[in-house]
């Protein structure tokens, strides 16, 4: 009897521990429903595209497609004549296949869908994925493979059941797996063999839900009764009996960044598992969802995890770090003014208690007299001090003191010098101070005290000096009996000032209501961020450094940033898609340790944890969706992507991680193989190249959000130039030129050689002609001489005689003078 009471407050106790862990947070989820555009509250699967659209086929709207700002709804108005679809998949072109129950398979392209029919299978389609380039189905008699032209019944070519298949997927090594809802158990199929789990090596009997693949290729099992591991190559499925796993039907999981498991199951909602530490923490009704049954699971890839409620339509779970304190965890008071720690405790303010965190949930520490608390200050649990709107209780060893009048109204804000003076702020009242060892409250009598008596916020720097931050007085700096005025006279940025802090280095930040943040260093130099340097708005009601990250509290928005070299270098938002709904009180940011910061808001209180928000592991990406050249689209799976030279005109699509918050993600890109330089862009997700030249390139973009830039997404393709500025071409060409300059050059030289022999023939029948005219010529050069020479000999006779007888007169005339 004894042992069986012990059992009995054991699980009485175990139960207690649970449930107090369980409730210990609620996580931010968004909600999306039939209201919200859903075709249908019950989402039978989940997909992310390659474009990073949520597909969400539906039991009997259709299918619903989610792409960041809106629902898209496929159903017959597009051509879908069935609307109860059980799964979709996407090829390598990115078109999109659906199968219906009852309906067979469909095509999607540009949201249209076409029906794909085939007598020889099953109208009934439960699953199906891309392997090995082709759409393999589970149907309802059995395994098929579609090529895209027809349809192959592998079932029966391979002699495995034809009985219905309701989930299929591929591991880490490129194997398909796929189970039945029924005896039939487990399948894994390498394109050769089968292997096979049932009960025979581990698996019990029944229906199996589901199989996935960790990142080390471990395969984990959802059955009828349990989770089931199976090892890398192992023959044998292993029950994992870790107390706190669902036990009865879990359905779906997905794997975290740091080696934690969400599991989907019936009763339990999400189920985080860390198979490390063996422990399990269940996230249901009570933690923000709304219901305890999550058929689907689905991580994309901004790391936030999507959850089909199966009749409450889908849940995002915004894994932001982020998680809330509302009234189901003892906080009965939206409005949190302010956040604070005593003694290692977490306090809470409102206007009508002050409440302590305890076994996480939140009990009533003190409680107002009627409503009426702006603020508090807490030296210890015994002695603090309440700010009530018309006046200051302080409250010691449960004794309580008032002070009333003109000097405490509306008091905001308080803070303790390292001497032990605490000082006040207040709406209307201005600075006033309390010295304990006077024991009583002092109003500033100083000139510069009178130049504003609105004070938003008060703060003791490392060097022990008081700054108040004023409406209308700028900022005041108080270093012993020494005053200065800071204002936007003497160059600072604003003269309404409403939050003040200090990080490590000595710089003084200081927010103002609308020209952002101020930074003053320790030389006196001042800097200025807002807006146009990248925060959200200039409107700053809080300011906390982390670190060194300065936490910034905003109307609607809380923001982390971090300065080097005086510059904003990164920031990080949370809003709405974030998970974070209110506007943060003045003062409102608590910093309780290097991972954890508490944040009042007018709608609860948030709490940020730097381990929770790790669980996405995910960095900033840029991912390309598509590349479309001319007429054609093609995925950025392709490889080796050549086009013709009259398909120079390439379109590149592109998306980020961050589809949620788009407008604020710009990107840069270049192409390689064109030019080097970069070119940036925002608001937009697709690049043209018009005419670009043959040749070889690479496109090369990156997504830039908060001041961080992702790791860059490429695609190379290449544009053939025309047959005539082809290498073959040139060389086909040129070989032509030689062969006719050969066959030119050679029948020219027939030519010559031809008029050679011609010349040589003409030139000896003219020889031989030259040769008789010279033989006539001779002949009659020979008769003429010798004419010749007969003439001169009868001339030289001649002459001869007249030379005789001219002689002879010649003497005859001598004589006859004589």
């Amino acid at each position: 009897m004894n042992s069986v009471l012990k059992n009995i407050c054991f699980i009485f106790l175990f139960v207690l521990i649970s449930l107090s862990k369980a409730s210990a947070q609620k996580y931010p989820f968004v909600y999306y429903n039939i209201k919200e555009g859903l075709a249908h509250s019950q989402i039978c699967a989940l997909f992310e595209d390659s474009k990073g659209k949520v597909w969400m086929p539906t039991m009997g709207g259709g299918i619903s497609v989610f792409n960041g700002k809106e629902f898209i709804t496929i159903n017959k108005k597009n051509g879908l004549k069935h609307l109860s679809v059980r799964c979709v998949a996407e090829d390598a072109t990115g078109i999109i296949y659906a199968g219906a129950f009852g309906g067979g398979l469909y095509k999607i392209i540009n949201d249209s869908a076409v029906s794909i029919s085939d007598s020889t299978i099953n109208a009934d389609i439960f699953a199906m994925c891309i392997w090995k380039h082709q759409l393999w189905l589970g149907a309802g008699n059995g395994l098929y493979c579609f090529d895209g032209k027809s349809f192959q019944n592998i079932s029966r070519l391979k002699n495995i059941p034809d009985f219905a298949i309701t989930f299929m997927n591929v591991d880490k090594e490129n194997k398909l797996w796929f189970g039945y809802d029924s005896q039939y158990g487990l399948y894994n199929y390498d394109g050769n063999a089968f292997k096979i789990y049932n009960d025979e090596n581990g698996l019990h009997k029944g229906r199996l839900l589901n199989v996935c693949h960790d990142k080390n290729n471990e395969h984990w099992v959802a059955a009828y009764d349990g989770v089931f591991r199976i090892k890398n190559n192992s023959s044998f499925a292993v029950k994992d009996s870790t107390s706190g796993l669902p036990t009865n039907y879990p359905f779906d999981f997905v794997f975290q960044y740091d080696g934690k498991v969400l599991i989907g199951s019936t009763n339990f909602g999400v189920s985080i598992y860390d198979p490390a530490a063996k422990t399990v923490e269940h996230i249901q009704h009570l933690h923000g969802m709304k219901s305890d049954l999550a058929f689907r699971l689905l991580k994309d890839r901004e790391g936030n995890v999507w959850v089909s409620n199966w009749g409450d339509g889908v849940a995002r779970f915004l894994q932001s770090g982020l998680c809330k304190y509302d009234a189901d965890f003892g906080l009965k008071e939206k409005v949190i003014h302010s956040v604070f720690s005593c003694e290692k405790k977490i306090l809470v303010n409102t206007s009508d208690a002050i409440s302590v965190l305890e076994n996480n949930s939140f009990k009533e520490f003190f409680k107002a007299e009627g409503k009426g608390i702006a603020n508090c200050f807490f030296s210890s649990e015994k002695d603090f001090w309440i700010m009530y709107t018309s006046s200051l209780h302080h409250i010691v060893n449960g004794k309580k003191t008032v002070y009333t009048g003109d000097s405490v109204t509306a008091l905001r804000t308080a803070v303790k010098d390292k001497n032990g003076i605490i000082y006040f702020g207040g709406w209307g009242s201005g600075l006033i101070k309390f010295d304990p060892e006077k024991g009583k409250l002092e109003k500033f009598k100083d000139s510069l005290a009178q130049v504003s008596i609105y004070i938003y916020s008060v703060f003791i720097d490392s060097k022990n000096n008081l700054w108040a931050g004023t409406w209308g007085g700028g900022l005041l700096k108080y270093s012993g009996n020494a005053c200065r005025q800071l204002n936007e006279k003497s160059g600072l940025h604003s003269d309404r000032i409403t939050a003040l802090c200090e990080d490590k280095n000595g710089n003084i930040f200081a927010g103002s209501i609308d020209a952002g943040i101020a930074m003053i260093k320790p030389d006196g130099k001042i800097f200025f961020f807002d807006r146009k340097d990248g925060l959200e708005i200039n409107s700053v009601n809080a300011l906390c450094v982390q670190n060194d990250k300065l936490w910034i509290g905003e109307i609607g928005h809380v923001e982390r940033i971090k300065i080097q070299n005086d510059k904003i270098t990164e920031i990080e938002k949370w809003e709405e898609e974030e998970g974070f709904n209110g506007d943060v009180m003045f003062n409102g940011i608590f910093v309780a340790d290097d991972k954890t910061v508490w944040i009042g808001t007018n709608d609860f209180l948030y709490h940020y944890d730097e381990t929770r928000r790790k669980l996405t592991g995910e960095e900033d990406l840029v991912f390309i969706s598509q590349l479309k050249a001319k007429d054609r689209s093609f995925s950025a799976k392709d490889s080796l992507l050549s086009f013709d030279h009259t398909e120079n005109r390439i379109t590149f699509s592109f998306f980020s991680t961050r589809k949620f918050r788009h407008n604020d993600v710009s990107y840069k890109y270049r192409m390689l193989g064109l030019d080097t330089t970069f070119t940036f862009v925002k608001n937009n997700n697709d690049v043209v190249f018009h005419e670009l030249p043959p040749g070889e390139y690479t496109f090369e973009i990156y997504a830039i959000y908060n001041n961080k830039i992702s790791e860059p997404a490429r695609l190379s393709f290449s544009i053939t130039p025309p047959f005539w500025k082809r290498t073959w071409f040139y060389l086909l060409s040129g070989l032509s030129i030689l062969f006719v300059i050969f066959q030119i050059v050679k029948q020219r030289e027939t030519k010559l050689q031809k008029a050679k022999i011609l010349l040589e023939k003409t030139v000896q029948e003219r020889t031989r002609e030259i040769q008789l005219q010279k033989e006539i010529v001779e002949v009659k050069n020979k008769e003429i001489m010798d004419s010749m020479r007969y003439a001169r000999r009868i001339q030289n006779a001649l002459m001869s005689s007249e030379k005789n007888i001219k002689r002879n007169l010649d003497r005859l005339q001598n004589k006859n003078k004589k």
